[in-house]
């Protein structure tokens, strides 16, 4: 674990983030946790460069437009999937995630999952077609294996890296605009 120190720039493939669960002891620090498994696997980048922290401005969104949204994406794997225990649901599911190689990057979590199936199809920078439904936290929640489908393409570690900031919802004026056109052409 000496990879895991001040500044430096680290990738960690196969780890899990969750909510803290006694932020009281984690005052000033993120609002997470990070588990580290057994098939955690830790690569050193480089050194960190510190610089001024970032602001963002919160968005406004429309609770009924978060939820349960169905959708078709053409991504390539971020992290191989791996079996991990969900206590929520008392269930084996399959965690990894998926980017678009530019910026962005989405948990998946597979809940009928083969890990025989999958170990055939597709692996780490495959591009592929996942249909998935939006969940409350910010993941994708796919059915089954067969939802994911393998594309032509691989994408480099190296382009894999750039995939690194989770979505954020449109803002409100931007929504409504979408709603109107949408409102137009029916």
């Amino acid at each position: 674990m000496n990879h895991i120190q001040p500044n430096n720039i680290i990738h960690l493939d196969g780890v899990q983030a969750r909510p803290q669960k006694m932020a009281s002891f984690n005052l000033e620090n993120t609002n997470f946790e990070l588990l580290i498994r057994k098939n955690t696997k830790i690569n050193h980048l480089g050194k960190l460069k510190p610089s001024k922290n970032f602001t963002g401005n919160p968005i406004m969104v429309k609770i009924n437009e978060i939820f349960h949204i169905t959708q078709r994406i053409n991504c390539f794997i971020k992290t191989n999937f791996n079996e991990m225990m969900n206590n929520k649901i008392n269930k084996v599911i399959d965690y990894g995630s998926i980017t678009d190689g530019r910026t962005y990057k989405l948990e998946v979590r597979i809940l009928n999952f083969s890990n025989n199936e999958y170990l055939k199809k597709i692996n780490k920078g495959d591009h592929i077609n996942i249909i998935s439904i939006s969940q409350a936290t910010v993941h994708l929640l796919v059915n089954d294996i067969s939802d994911i489908t393998k594309l032509d393409g691989h994408m480099s570690f190296l382009k894999l890296l750039n995939g690194n900031q989770v979505p954020s919802k449109r803002k409100l004026s931007e929504d409504s605009t979408e709603t109107e056109r949408k409102r137009q052409s029916i």
